[in-house]
């Protein structure tokens, strides 16, 4: 063919010498496909593939064949979703998953901005690898209601090692000039026409356009800072850095950090953001984990009041 495409992992020695190993290329059959569906391509956009820390790679196959399920993710040598099949939603099937926006962590969990079967009323949607639905279309969260996504834009769709994960979605509130805005999880950030941002040599402005676009925003591996372009209402075109601090440890809200709060830390001790007993509100320096420094994060503050 014109385009013979193969995706290599390289990665230097110890003695500065170049370690190669293929991952797939054009001509295999991906796992979970029939033996005359090889690989044409490979997804190549911005997004539609990642490497993490430990190597593990994320990306987007275009197979042979009838184009009702020919697009599928992979996860190494691991089938996560092919068009057409069952999803990680029960009941609905995986639609068109080309050019979905993909990234994965560094405890091997994705985050997928694609589109399911179905009603195009509520097939766009943000979910983890591991079953977990973020946001989807047609759907509302506190921080929005009573309105419901209509969309998510054509930004990256992030996940750090603490599983939370970092997204743009848009609105149908009838004023059109605050429907959008940069979520984690939940939690509403950045609010077009709401949000301050500060100028580095004092003051501010409000922000008026959110770059929900391919290089619209970044983030740390553990999520705690976050990089955005935007347009201020002034017309200050530029990129700020966020910051998310640590909660106060007060987890059973009880106005302190006491005894329970310390228990709940306990309980969890040792657990990471892939593990049931994970809660990233324990998880104060962000590591992904639960580990020592957030136990000594704790007693530190043990006994304050948290406002």
């Amino acid at each position: 063919t014109t385009v013979d495409r193969v995706l290599l992992y390289v990665s230097p020695d110890p003695n500065g010498r170049l370690d190669v190993s293929v991952i797939s290329k054009e001509g295999d059959v991906p796992v979970g496909f029939e033996p005359n569906r090889a690989v044409a391509d490979f997804e190549t956009s911005a997004h539609e593939s990642w490497l993490n820390d430990n190597g593990v790679l994320i990306y987007g196959i275009d197979a042979a064949g009838v184009t009702t399920n020919d697009n599928a993710i992979a996860i190494g040598n691991t089938l996560l979703a092919r068009e057409g099949s069952p999803s990680l939603v029960p009941g609905r099937n995986w639609g068109s998953i080309a050019s979905t926006e993909l990234y994965l962590n560094n405890f091997g969990v994705a985050s997928m901005s694609t589109d399911l079967d179905g009603a195009t009323t509520d097939d766009a949607i943000i979910l983890k690898s591991d079953g977990t639905i973020v946001a989807q279309e047609g759907f509302t969260l506190p921080s929005i209601s009573p309105f419901t996504f209509t969309s998510f834009g054509s930004g990256p769709c992030l996940i750090a090692d603490t599983g939370r994960v970092y997204h743009y979605g848009d609105w149908n509130d009838p004023d059109t000039t605050i429907d959008t805005g940069l979520f984690v999880d939940n939690d509403l950030v950045v609010q077009e026409n709401t949000t301050f941002l500060p100028f580095p040599g004092g003051g501010g402005d409000v922000v008026g356009t959110i770059r929900g676009v391919e290089s619209g925003y970044a983030i740390s591996d553990n999520g705690r800072y976050m990089i955005i372009e935007a347009i201020t209402t002034g017309g200050i075109d530029g990129a700020w850095l966020l910051e998310f601090l640590p909660e106060c440890p007060d987890f059973d809200d009880s106005g302190f950090v006491d005894l329970a709060d310390l228990a709940g830390i306990l309980a969890a001790f040792g657990q990471d953001s892939t593990q049931p007993g994970y809660d990233p509100r324990l998880d104060l320096d962000f590591s992904g984990r639960v580990d020592l420094a957030d136990l000594a994060g704790l007693l530190s503050q043990f006994g304050n009041p948290c406002p």
